[in-house]
């Protein structure tokens, strides 16, 4: 009963935590806490902005696919030749709590600039984050609850949240942290989402040098989940990986996941399904001052 008392407060205060507090507000490194000094409610955010000119186009439409949900999101993609001007190419706004010391909340929203206008099947003639009057907007990106220790070294996750793709502990996205490349490749080839909504577990061990991750989720991103499961695009995933940090510096992640639909029968009422798995390796070697890897 306890328990389910913690999680009901955790989820009252995912739902405050996008109100205007600003009373006992304190400034540190870039986070505010508010409230209670021992345990505040920590607010932060981080911006990317940058001035573009388009010399010229390039020859990725002719290489990956344009529209569905496969579609290429290169930051400059579809825009035109000799386009300029100034841009915010992400925002997040994020809010944390630590309900008790076993219990944490965590909601993210994003603005994450899309100029394919087409991407994910979006009608708009901007994109799905920009509205109708040119106006950016923001979306719900991660919204969950870590249960921590829920046995030696592993914590449960429930809701919205980072999939073991490429944005979970262990690999490639944080592991670059700061970055000149757009996306990972994973990322940019829209083989998955760094988002979705489900149940996970986060394991860490040897002092964080070996770790895994397990993630059940919609396979929806942060969409809601309105249709059957159809295609890959629709149907549920179950996401896993392992990494180990040999000396501390050179890790190494095996990933795979898989989904099945389109469950029927043919002629001979024999049942079938159609499924669709994605297995990579990330290597990279750490350093404080750089990293080198490679994701294939």
């Amino acid at each position: 009963k306890k328990t389910v008392t913690n999680l009901a407060k955790a989820l009252c205060v995912l739902s405050i935590a996008s109100m205007p507090i600003i009373s006992n507000g304190q400034s540190t490194g870039g986070t505010i806490n508010i409230g209670n000094p021992d345990n505040p409610l920590k607010i932060g955010g981080l911006i990317y902005m940058d001035y573009a000119y388009k010399t010229a186009g390039d020859t990725i439409a002719n290489k990956r696919t344009t529209t569905g949900s496969k579609a290429a999101t290169t930051e400059y993609y579809n825009l035109p030749t000799n386009y300029s001007g100034f841009n915010i190419r992400r925002a997040y706004l994020n809010f944390d709590y630590d309900v008790t010391n076993r219990i944490h909340a965590e909601a993210v929203l994003a603005h994450e600039s899309n100029e394919d206008p087409t991407a994910g099947g979006a009608t708009s003639a901007n994109g799905y984050e920009v509205l109708g009057d040119n106006n950016n907007a923001m979306y719900l990106k991660y919204f969950n609850i870590r249960y921590k220790k829920i046995f030696i070294g592993t914590d449960l996750i429930l809701g919205q949240q980072r999939t073991p793709t490429f944005a979970t502990t262990g690999g490639s996205e944080p592991t670059w942290q700061y970055r000149s490349d757009e996306r990972t490749i994973t990322d940019m080839a829209k083989l998955a989402s760094s988002t979705d909504l489900g149940i996970g577990l986060e394991g860490k061990y040897m002092n964080g040098d070996l770790g895994y991750n397990i993630l059940f989720g919609n396979n929806n991103s942060a969409k809601m989940n309105e249709v059957l499961p159809t295609s890959s695009a629709t149907a549920p995933r179950t996401y896993a990986d392992v990494y180990y940090k040999f000396f501390h510096k050179l890790e190494v992640q095996l990933y795979a996941d898989y989904s099945a639909y389109n469950f029927n029968y043919d002629s001979t009422k024999t049942k079938f399904q159609t499924s669709e798995s994605m297995v990579k390796l990330f290597v990279a070697y750490i350093d404080p001052r750089w990293c080198l890897g490679v994701e294939a």
